[in-house]
């Protein structure tokens, strides 16, 4: 639960690093762009963990429910 959070922590920030730079709000440099780059990265690596962990958890719920459906027929036919 706490994945999506941190992602969009990483995307304000890469928002905010790309503010300063665009405006020109500070001196363009190699550690900003590397720090900006670092969280686009953290943020991309983050929002496919959470997707992965939504589709994994969304197939063994409907496996459940599935498996859950097949014993109540089967119970009621007998």
């Amino acid at each position: 639960m706490l994945i999506p959070f941190l992602a969009m922590l990483f995307d304000y920030s890469e928002n905010i690093c790309i503010i300063l730079m665009i405006t020109k709000s500070i001196e363009l440099s190699q550690p900003v762009v590397f720090l900006s780059s670092t969280f686009t990265i953290l943020k991309g690596l983050l929002t496919s963990i959470a997707w992965l962990a939504i589709l994994i958890y969304a197939a063994r719920w409907f496996k459940m429910k599935l498996i859950e459906r097949k014993s109540n027929v089967n119970s009621q036919k007998a």
